[in-house]
């Protein structure tokens, strides 16, 4: 029970890092955007991140550029 809300957690705050990401590409000086971006990634290398999973930051914000830059 635990874990699905941790993980469900991890899933939210992912996919508006997504989104912010995917809004940056498509405009780069949108700085709502620049902001989103910025808060999924202290999020993801965030002690928080850390306890919830044990997830690896790196190949997990590495993967999610990659999708972005590959579909958008």
């Amino acid at each position: 029970m635990i874990e699905d809300i941790a993980n469900a957690a991890i899933l939210e705050v992912v996919e508006k890092y997504k989104r912010a990401l995917i809004r940056q590409k498509r405009n780069p000086d949108d700085k709502l955007a620049a902001r989103g971006v910025r808060a999924g990634e202290r999020f993801l290398y965030s002690d928080e991140f850390g306890r919830l999973t044990n997830l690896n930051p790196d190949y997990l914000n590495r993967k999610l550029k990659e999708y972005v830059n590959k579909y958008y």
